[in-house]
């Protein structure tokens, strides 16, 4: 069996440069994949406190689990089971954003390619509910003169705790409606009595002082 020889894998390159390297990619069936694994590679998350982002290694298995570390020797730092997660995307800015309720990843792809292969992968595990929102795309043209797609973003809301997350906030914000109009009725109801309070005090007075004047 022929064999062929694999360049060195480079950081800076992103996962595109390690899935030609490992002959992996989104598309390929997972028996193709070295043990578990899926996808794995350099990515920029969004830090804390608007500090930017940071360079962190992610790895996504054939169970559809997401984790990240320091570095590819450094221990998991957190992991997502993508089923149960919301996944929403930026194609124009390479951005992911997956939301288990738990735990957040706010990530930024390397390259373009990173971007494919790794939407790719995270859309075969995330559950869809029915609510898809899709912004159209802004036509952009591109150094090679053709007209390309320009921001794309997809939701898909997960059918357990992502969408359970929405119908809470919901919820809440029903009964907030709820109180305001209770209120806004009690006020009412207060003005009306005051108002009749005061018709019934003329009332008095005029014949107070109708008594008075026979």
């Amino acid at each position: 069996m022929a064999t062929t020889s694999k360049p060195p894998y480079d950081p800076r390159q992103g996962v595109s440069a390690l899935a030609h390297s490992v002959h992996v990619n989104a598309s390929m069936p997972e028996a193709a994949v070295p043990g578990d694994i899926l996808c794995r590679g350099w990515f920029e998350e969004t830090r804390k406190k608007m500090q930017g982002y940071a360079r962190r290694y992610f790895v996504l298995t054939v169970s559809g689990v997401l984790s990240y570390s320091f570095d590819p020797k450094s221990p998991m730092r957190d992991s997502i089971l993508l089923r149960h997660a919301s996944l929403s995307s930026s194609q124009r800015r390479r951005d992911i954003h997956i939301d288990s309720g738990t735990s957040t990843f706010h990530v930024r792809a390397l390259t373009q390619d990173d971007f494919d292969v790794w939407i790719g992968a995270c859309r075969k595990f995330v559950n869809i509910s029915g609510e898809i929102e899709e912004e159209p795309p802004t036509p952009t043209v591109q150094s090679t003169g053709h007209v390309g797609h320009g921001h794309a973003r997809s939701y898909s809301r997960a059918a357990t705790i992502g969408f359970v997350t929405d119908h809470k906030a919901l919820a809440l914000l029903n009964e907030m409606n709820k109180t305001l109009k209770e209120l806004e009725e009690a006020i009412a109801m207060i003005k009306e009595d005051d108002s009749k309070k005061k018709l019934r005090l003329n009332l008095r007075r005029e014949r107070t002082q109708g008594k008075g004047k026979g």
